[in-house]
């Protein structure tokens, strides 16, 4: 079970349970967009975010411009 003592983010409408949050309300879930999602790491405001990595690399692909790869950002399949 993941500790209080973090601030996880999330996207808004999505579902955490599968990734072992017993409670969607634990994961701070108003970004609207996963660019948006990713600043909000960067900024400080989270302490990590929840997001599949099919989401992460289709993202890169619909949305014209975005490359958060190059971003300072770690992407770890594991929590």
């Amino acid at each position: 079970m993941l500790s209080s003592k973090y601030k996880i983010c999330g996207r808004h409408g999505f579902n955490y349970q599968q990734f072992g949050v017993p409670d969607n309300n634990r994961v701070d879930r108003h970004s609207e967009t996963l660019t948006n999602l990713l600043e909000k790491v960067q900024a400080g405001r989270c302490s990590f975010a929840l997001a599949r990595e099919i989401n992460l690399v289709g993202e890169q692909y619909i949305s014209n411009g975005l490359n958060i790869f190059n971003q300072d950002l770690r992407i770890d399949n594991k929590i």
